[in-house]
């Protein structure tokens, strides 16, 4: 079962980061060449089509992750608990900060060039910066759990 619990996070961690970082390097370059409406039509139509495949990773990874984590002993080892606390603050601040940017930020944005308007992109951008930061510190956090469970 433990093999099991594992491939399944890594494979969703493959799907999580490879998909985020997909969109930073080649979605949003490709769109600063478009007009703002048009980079905003497709950047929401990309956005449309990863939401479920993210989020369905995202919910897979805590999932496993928590199996794992108990199938570790969850913080009865020191090294292991203070990096399992460090991994949940991350995972916790990437939940809250790509929500905000999937489900609040992005969707005003849209809104405000639907209607004409020339909204700042200035939170969506941080927010999406925030969350590849905290994408890629994640499975650091991660390795470095695998190691102390085998004692590296």
């Amino acid at each position: 079962m433990e093999l099991l619990i594992d491939a399944l996070h890594v494979l969703a961690a493959c799907a999580w980061v490879g998909g985020s970082v997909t969109i930073v390097a080649v979605a949003v370059p490709y769109g600063r060449g478009l007009a703002p409406r048009e980079r905003a039509l497709m950047l929401a139509e990309i956005g449309r089509r990863w939401r479920p495949i993210g989020w369905s990773a995202l919910a897979l990874l805590v999932v496993t992750g928590i199996a794992a984590a108990a199938e570790h002993g969850g913080f009865a080892d020191a090294r292991f608990g203070r990096l399992l606390v460090a991994k949940v603050a991350v995972v916790g601040a990437l939940l809250l900060v790509t929500g905000l940017h999937d489900f609040v930020v992005a969707p005003r944005l849209r809104r405000g060039l639907a209607a004409g308007k020339r909204p700042s992109r200035r939170a969506t951008v941080a927010l999406g910066w925030a969350s590849l930061l905290l994408t890629l510190a994640a499975p650091v956090l991660g390795v470095a759990l695998a190691a102390a469970v085998s004692g590296d």
